[in-house]
C-alpha cells in the first residue's frame, strides 16, 4: 500500500515539476498495481495472486527505473527519485517474492497411525 501512494505522489510531483505525462501515466499505473496486490492481501481473497502481483510490479519498476539511473548516471547521487524507487523495487520485490513462495509451499501430510500401517504393509506386500 505504501508503494502505491508513494508513486502515485512522485507521478503528480513529476508532472508537477516537468509536465511529464508519461511519468504521471507510468507512476499511477505501478501505483494501481500496488494497491490492488495490497487489497488483495488485505482483505485475504487471494494473497498469493497479490504478491505476485506486487512481484512482477517491482520487477518492472527496477528494471524502468534502473535503466534511468544508469543512463543519467544518477546513482552519483543517491537520494535521487529514480534511485530511491530503483532500491524500494527492488527491496519490496523481494519481501513479495518471499511471501508469494511461502504461499506455494506444500502443506505437511498429517500421517496417523492407520496410514503408517497401511503403507508399510503394501511396502512389505509389493517386495
Amino acid at each position: 500500500m505504501t508503494m502505491g501512494v508513494s508513486l502515485f505522489g512522485c507521478g503528480i510531483w513529476a508532472y508537477a515539476a516537468k509536465r511529464s505525462l508519461p511519468s504521471l501515466i507510468a507512476s499511477c499505473t505501478f501505483g494501481c498495481a500496488y494497491l490492488c496486490s495490497a487489497y488483495l492481501i488485505k482483505s485475504n481473497q487471494n494473497p498469493q495472486l497479490g504478491h505476485d502481483i506486487a512481484v512482477v510490479s517491482s520487477a518492472l519498476l527496477s528494471l524502468t527505473m534502473g535503466q534511468r539511473v544508469l543512463k543519467n548516471k544518477s546513482y552519483r547521487q543517491p537520494l535521487n527519485i529514480a534511485t530511491i524507487m530503483t532500491v524500494s523495487g527492488i527491496v519490496v520485490g523481494g519481501y513479495n517474492l518471499n511471501k508469494s513462495l511461502m504461499y506455494r509451499q506444500p502443506a505437511e501430510i498429517d500421517w496417523d497411525t492407520d496410514t503408517k500401517q497401511q503403507l508399510a504393509d503394501n511396502l512389505k506386500s509389493s517386495s
